[in-house]
């Protein structure tokens, strides 16, 4: 009787440690995924912001010099897609 308590003992350890361990993982690939998603987010903020400045750039002097500035807005739909 004794090696059987000490059986369901030693699996319910066991079970209890395999489910600590699924917890652990869960909460690192989670917040992995959540900083990875911030990360992207900041980067294409960034290159957003970085082709609209140059955009408006060139806008403004255009203006400045008082020619054609028929150069469409960018197109930034797929930036962070694809390796851009």
């Amino acid at each position: 009787l004794a090696g059987m308590f000490e059986e369901w003992v030693r699996r319910r350890r066991a079970r209890q440690m395999a489910e600590a361990i699924e917890e652990a993982v869960t909460a690192a690939v989670d917040e992995a995924v959540t900083e990875t998603a911030r990360e992207t987010a900041r980067e294409t903020a960034t290159e957003v912001d970085a082709l609209w400045r140059a955009w408006n750039g060139r806008r403004l002097d255009a203006l400045a010099k008082g020619e054609l500035f028929d150069e469409p807005p960018p197109d930034v739909s797929g930036v962070s897609r694809n390796g851009r």
